[in-house]
């Protein structure tokens, strides 16, 4: 649900950028609100009902200790080539669900410095993240085999840190790069992504997916080298992957095909090296036609049904240029030019 921006939320969005403003807008039924105080982000929270969107300034924002409430939150974006005249939406924080009444959150176009989690046993659906940066672990976890949340969707996001889904199933991470592990997935779809965890040969729990079951895994591109740490599982359906790997340990329950083994690193990313996710990286195939995935697109973060938007930007009108004059003119006049790109998807 995307609401249609208002011309009273573009002068709140220029009034930010002269002031140097923190502004967070909320939009309801009743209209628009602003907050410009020390914790614009919590304020907008604490005034927002079910079904109400947060739009987000770039810059640092607190915030709140916890989510209870189905909201729709936009940054300015993530990535920092996009956001120069903004800078990115930065969350300083973790985002933590606590309450079913938080189902079907969007969250889009910002950074998140902690982590996202549920509630432990908290049964959660419709949660979707996109173009989003997570530095730190996504945690669905609990005790037993009821409560699991379901029909989550990550899109073109990065998570630095573990993906830990015990109790998520049914759910899809589409067009995303993991630094990490993925652990203890149970019946989740895994297509176009990177992963760029190496694991040890030295510690018995560092498998790219760590006792994942059942999860169909397709059209991504792993970097992990070391053959016996690229899965502990069973039951998974593999196919038209890229590996580094030479001989990745399917176990004898898979179903693996069409997948591409041994590739060099350096021979698969246009700018690529290592193990640690960078915005400078170019993560574009050298030669896409080589590797193509189910759907005859190509695997990696820019095939599939939903390819990497050039920089991450969000779907939310995006400033893309500003010029503000240090001083005004003979008639008291701040000249401001500042050039709004609106946006289709």
């Amino acid at each position: 649900m995307i609401k249609i921006i208002t011309l009273a939320f573009l002068c709140i969005l220029l009034a930010a950028q002269v002031k140097a403003q923190r502004v967070v807008a909320l939009h309801s039924s009743s209209g628009v609100s602003v907050f410009s105080s020390v914790n614009p982000f919590i304020d907008a929270y604490n005034a927002a009902n079910n079904g109400d969107t947060i739009y987000l300034p770039g810059g640092v924002v607190t915030p709140p200790n916890s989510f209870s409430k189905r909201l729709y939150i936009y940054g300015a974006g993530m990535h920092p080539d996009s956001t120069q005249a903004t800078f990115p939406s930065v969350i300083n924080g973790g985002i933590n669900f606590i309450n079913a009444d938080a189902n079907h959150t969007h969250i889009e176009g910002v950074q998140i410095l902690g982590s996202l989690t549920v509630t432990s046993n908290l049964q959660m659906t419709g949660i979707t993240v996109k173009r989003t940066y997570i530095q730190g672990l996504v945690s669905i976890g609990g005790s037993g085999s009821a409560n699991l949340s379901s029909n989550f969707g990550f899109i073109e996001s990065v998570i630095i840190g573990d993906v830990n889904i015990g109790f998520l199933t049914n759910s899809t991470f589409a067009n995303c790069i993991f630094t990490s592990r993925i652990v203890q997935s149970k019946g989740n779809n895994f297509e176009n992504n990177i992963s760029l965890y190496q694991g040890s040969s030295s510690f018995s729990t560092s498998f790219v997916f760590h006792i994942c079951d059942n999860n169909t895994i397709k059209n991504n591109v792993f970097v992990n080298t070391i053959n016996s740490r690229a899965f502990n599982g069973s039951g998974n359906i593999i196919s038209n992957n890229l590996f580094c790997a030479t001989a990745p340990n399917f176990s004898g329950s898979d179903i693996e095909m069409n997948n591409i083994l041994g590739v060099p690193q350096q021979d698969i990313f246009v700018n690529q090296q290592g193990n640690s996710f960078s915005f400078s990286h170019d993560y574009n195939l050298q030669d896409p036609s080589l590797y193509l995935g189910t759907d005859g697109t190509e695997m990696g973060i820019f095939g599939g049904i939903f390819p990497v938007k050039p920089k991450y930007v969000p779907i939310n009108p995006h400033i893309i240029n500003k010029n503000i004059a240090p001083t005004t003119n003979n008639q008291g006049e701040l000249e401001i030019q500042i050039q709004v790109a609106g946006q289709n998807n």
